[in-house]
Parts: structure tokens; C-alpha cells; sequence
């Protein structure tokens, strides 16, 4: 079922995707070798939103 959305309620819609880079804390040799990461947005910058 398509997406329905009243015209009179939303100016702008973006519609885009967020990019998350999982970076070891230990400094290893091999990834496998790691056991803790920390989630950093990466990739793409994610675009604003805004709805008025």
C-alpha cells in the first residue's frame, strides 16, 4: 500500500538514508580480533529534515 500523506500537512519531505561506521576501540592486527566498536555516523552525511 503506497505511502498517503495529506498535501495540507507537510511542506517538505526528505527522504534519504544515515551511514553508520562501527570503529574498533582496540588497536588490532585483524577486525575479528576486535570486541568493542563505537558507532560513528559516517558515509554520506545524513540530510536535514523539515517538516512544517
Amino acid at each position: 500500500m503506497p505511502l498517503q500523506i495529506p498535501p495540507s500537512h507537510i511542506n517538505v519531505l526528505a527522504i534519504s538514508e544515515a551511514l553508520v561506521d562501527f570503529i574498533s576501540l582496540e588497536e588490532t592486527d585483524r577486525l575479528r580480533d576486535a570486541y568493542t566498536f563505537r558507532r560513528v555516523l559516517g558515509g554520506a552525511p545524513a540530510p536535514h529534515l523539515r517538516l512544517t
